[in-house]
């Protein structure tokens, strides 16, 4: 019996894996798979009946969407008839949902140096800083002692990084691993991952560079940078990490 029926007695696709067809959801060989059992069984009406769910959901409007959902956390449970009513929505709600999530997430702007993320196919470098509680994108004010920051990196093809600074006398500091050896790892994928834990910014005055390098080890990512230290400093950092696939590196202006 394939996977794709698990769900159900094994003679027919279940309700969930048709609705992941309509929209667009299920992979090449899946959508195959459930499109061959269709054309098998023209005499089913299931695909009618998500039709016509289909039809009673509104366009997606995201501002609406936050409004019912801030109005629902006092509103009182529904009812049972009422929530079975929904199942019928399940597939095209998720959808929705997924991307009114991905729309309140910080935009990272592909022409903003300072966030780091360039759009360019390999691995990048996010810092963030703590505002309040809560840590938000650095957009290149200047911090000082005591300031907080925290990383983030989409580690492409990598599944571990080395992450470290360069100050103006060319001094390299080791972050992750915190250790000082080996690597930090990471899961590897197009996703941002957050680096544990956050650092403390000590009263250094002038530019700090950190630097992602990924897919080494220590020793290796401190010879690398270390190389284009010596090509012309903090700049010359920049200008290799810019070109490396396998390397990021954002400037932090200090006070």
């Amino acid at each position: 019996m394939s996977p794709l029926f698990r769900d159900n007695p094994g003679d027919r696709p279940s309700r969930l894996t048709l609705g992941r067809l309509h929209t667009g959801e299920l992979g090449e060989d899946e959508r195959a798979e459930v499109e061959r059992w269709l054309r098998e069984h023209p005499e089913e009406t299931w695909l009618d009946d998500l039709d016509a769910a289909r039809s009673k959901v509104r366009p997606f409007d995201p501002a609406s969407l936050r409004q019912r959902a801030a109005a629902s956390l006092t509103a009182s449970q529904a009812s049972p008839t009422a929530a079975n009513n929904w199942r019928w929505f399940a597939p095209l709600l998720a959808v929705a949902v997924a991307l009114m999530v991905f729309l309140s997430l910080p935009s990272e702007n592909p022409q903003d140096p300072h966030q780091g993320t360039r759009y360019r196919g390999g691995a990048t470098l996010q810092i963030f800083e703590l505002s309040g509680d809560v840590l938000v994108p650095y957009e290149g004010a200047a911090l000082g002692a005591g300031d907080t920051i925290g990383f983030r990196v989409v580690p492409g093809d990598h599944d571990h990084l080395v992450l470290l600074s360069v100050e103006v006398d060319g001094t390299i500091n080791v972050f992750y691993p915190e250790s000082g050896f080996g690597s930090e790892p990471v899961a590897p994928g197009g996703h941002p991952v957050e680096l544990p834990d956050s650092i403390v910014l000590d009263g250094a005055p002038d530019p700090e560079v950190f630097v992602a390098v990924f897919g080494a080890e220590v020793d290796e990512a401190h010879d690398r940078v270390r190389g284009a230290w010596d090509e012309g400093g903090l700049d010359a950092i920049l200008d290799w990490a810019e070109r490396e696939l396998d390397a990021d590196a954002v400037t932090v202006v200090r006070q």
